[in-house]
């Protein structure tokens, strides 16, 4: 039997196929939305239960805050970024946080891509997560799940109206 001690190695290679594959199967990114569903409903789930703040969330939502009343899109997406890798973070524990960590970046470009498809406004999106969090705090478990999931669709949705605007673009240029 082999064991391997290097988990932040495989898993780093692990996220690095999956970028791969990502690239040529545009599908998965749908893939990956349901996996940050699963992921972040617990995670929530958990986090309501103790119903303490956490100050890394707090200053994420401070950043989206401050750039939703500036109009700065980019420095509300990563804000936006930020508040779900803290609410990971929080749940204190390492191979979920190795996992996250590596799908990460892949995570943030379906943020940035996303967020450009919805017409809500970026105090809609900060309003958004300040909710989630509210019923984080609050200890309501399944509003928070409810919120999270909500959130999360909406994004998948934006993102398979962008891989389909996408997919016709090809088309058209293959004519």
């Amino acid at each position: 039997m082999v064991v391997r001690d290097d988990v932040d190695e495989f898993l780093g290679s692990l996220a690095v196929t999956v970028k791969q594959l990502f690239a040529d199967r545009p599908d998965y990114l749908v893939q990956l939305m349901d996996v940050r569903r699963i992921l972040e409903s617990e995670v929530v789930l958990r986090l309501a239960t103790l119903g303490r703040p956490i100050r890394e969330v707090e200053a994420a939502l401070a950043q989206m805050a401050t750039a939703a009343t500036a109009g700065d899109q980019s420095a509300f997406t990563d804000g936006d970024a930020a508040f779900h890798l803290a609410l990971v973070r929080a749940v204190g524990n390492q191979i979920l946080n190795v996992l996250y960590d590596n799908l990460f970046s892949i995570i943030v470009d379906i943020i940035r891509v996303s967020s450009r498809v919805p017409p809500k406004s970026l105090a809609e999106g900060f309003a958004e997560h300040e909710d989630i969090y509210r019923l984080i705090i609050r200890g309501d478990a399944a509003g928070a799940v409810a919120a999270i999931r909500d959130q999360i669709d909406r994004s998948s949705d934006y993102l398979g109206v962008i891989l389909a605007n996408a997919a016709l673009q090809r088309r058209e240029s293959n004519r």
